[in-house]
């Protein structure tokens, strides 16, 4: 038995750590660990070393500094990997997610591992963790829409480029209603987008009034808020102490500042820069289509109307 065993251990791999979600390569960033995949290894190691100084420009903005010991962040390529190791689902434009105050997975592939978007991701990401671990149950008091204004806010590139204009969306109708937006976020990708769009706007018109001392006084009063039913009554208390109106006003004002767009129409033409490229180029084809056609028929009408010449007969010359 001592000899099979032997034969055995001589024979089979070593062990490595179970089930897909455990990368190929890690370090320590601080109290977080960062992994990443054999794929994504020049990245994983560039988000090791910058992990820290991101964090703390959100820790910063933010004003919490909760203990994140145990926290990962994983660094991966491709949407499936990214749902694998997140152990979530996750629609196709995710560049990143964050799982329960405890793990953080960020895509670098394609657009997504473009430096811009890569630190944008990071820093959006980094908000999710700390307000997780420093509100703990209490997290979701805060409506959704509002912690992730925040992070669009604070990580600076948009999360999803799917073509959504807020100022198009106000003109034809189509606004996501907050209350929709309080617990869930849509799955599609213009909609996603949208309610990125918006929530940052009103993010934006908050800070730009009542400064950014405003976002940790309204998290503190939303931690802390134990009598609100749903994260909207929790808000709306919070907005009533901080600043003096309710969130009913807030939402007035926010609707009126994008009234104040509404003459700029042509901004609606670039809704879909593909779209109007390839518009661009179908009236272009066509307009050169009829030209050449009013110039053949000019052309036609140009040739004299005598008779056809008999076969061998040469025509006459002019």
């Amino acid at each position: 038995m001592l000899l099979l065993l032997v034969a055995l251990l001589v024979v089979l791999p070593p062990s490595r750590r179970p089930g897909p979600a455990w990368a190929e390569g890690e370090t320590r960033a601080g109290a977080v660990v960062v992994r990443w995949d054999d794929d994504a290894g020049d990245a994983g190691r560039w988000v090791a070393q910058r992990w820290e100084g991101l964090l703390a420009e959100a820790r910063g903005r933010l004003g919490v500094d909760p203990d994140l010991s145990g926290a990962e962040v994983f660094v991966v390529r491709g949407p499936e990997r990214l749902r694998t190791a997140a152990r979530v689902g996750a629609p196709e434009w995710a560049g990143g997610v964050t799982v329960a105050g405890q793990r953080v997975v960020v895509r670098v592939d394609g657009a997504q591992g473009e430096l811009v978007r890569l630190i944008a991701t990071l820093r959006h990401e980094a908000v999710h963790l700390l307000w997780a671990r420093h509100a703990g149950a209490a997290a979701r008091r805060l409506p959704l829409w509002f912690e992730e204004g925040l992070a669009e806010e604070i990580g600076g590139a948009p999360s999803v480029l799917a073509g959504a204009r807020l100022d198009v969306a106000l003109g034809t109708g189509q606004l996501l209603d907050f209350e929709t937006l309080e617990r869930l976020w849509p799955t599609d990708a213009y909609a996603a987008d949208l309610a990125y769009q918006q929530s940052r706007r009103w993010i934006g018109l908050l800070i730009a009034r009542q400064g950014w001392s405003v976002v940790p006084a309204l998290l503190a009063r939303v931690r802390e808020e134990a009598e609100a039913s749903t994260p909207t009554q929790a808000l709306d208390r919070a907005l009533r102490l901080v600043t003096g109106h309710p969130l009913s006003d807030w939402h007035a004002d926010w609707r009126i500042a994008l009234e104040e767009r509404r003459d700029r129409w042509w901004l609606w033409f670039f809704v879909d820069l593909d779209g109007l490229v390839w518009t661009f180029i179908a009236l272009v084809c066509a307009g050169s289509f009829f030209v050449l056609r009013r110039r053949r028929r000019r052309a036609i009408d140009a040739l004299p109307d005598g008779p056809l010449p008999e076969e061998g007969e040469l025509p006459p010359q002019g």
